[in-house]
This record gives structure tokens, sequence and C-alpha cells, in this order.
């Protein structure tokens, strides 16, 4: 349900801002982006957030919190991936 009123905030502010990069649409996405952790999708989570940080790359200034939080939440991400297929190579061992 959330996910589908951000995803229709999104493309009102494509219509509003044609051809134009909006930080609102990078928030929209990012939290999109924080739904899809929720739901255990990370894949779609990081890809999101990948897509958040352009957009905020372009319109905001480098040290901006939202950057920063973006970043924050790909690095975590990506490390409990990293966790879990060391967890997934150490069972796949003990079972050997």
């Amino acid at each position: 349900m959330l996910n589908a009123v951000f995803l229709l905030i999104v493309k009102m502010y494509e219509c509003i801002f044609v051809g134009r990069e909006h930080r609102d649409k990078a928030k929209c996405k990012y939290l999109m982006g924080c739904l899809n952790v929720i739901r255990g999708d990370d894949q779609q989570a990081i890809c999101l957030f990948r897509q958040a940080y352009e957009t905020w790359s372009k319109t905001l200034k480098a040290q901006h919190p939202d950057r920063n939080m973006c970043l924050k939440k790909m690095s975590q991400l990506r490390w409990r991936q990293i966790y879990q297929w060391i967890s997934k190579q150490k069972f796949c061992s003990a079972i050997r």
C-alpha cells in the first residue's frame, strides 16, 4: 500500500518536474527502498537507494545528511548480504 503511494508521488513529481531531477523524487525512492528492506527484498532496495543517491548527488551538496543516510543504508545492506553469504558457506562446509 505505502509503496504504491510513494510510486504515485514519484509519478506526480515526474509530471511537475519534466526532464529534471528533484530531491523529493529521490526521497520517495529512498522511502520505497526502506519498505523493500522491511519486506526482505534487498536487491530492489539497493536499486532504489542507488537511484535516490544519484538524484541527490545532482541536487544536494556533498555533505548533505540525506546523501550520507543513503550511503549508510546501501553499505548496511551490502554487509548483511556478505554476512549471509559467509554464514551459508560455513553451514555448507559443516554439512560436508
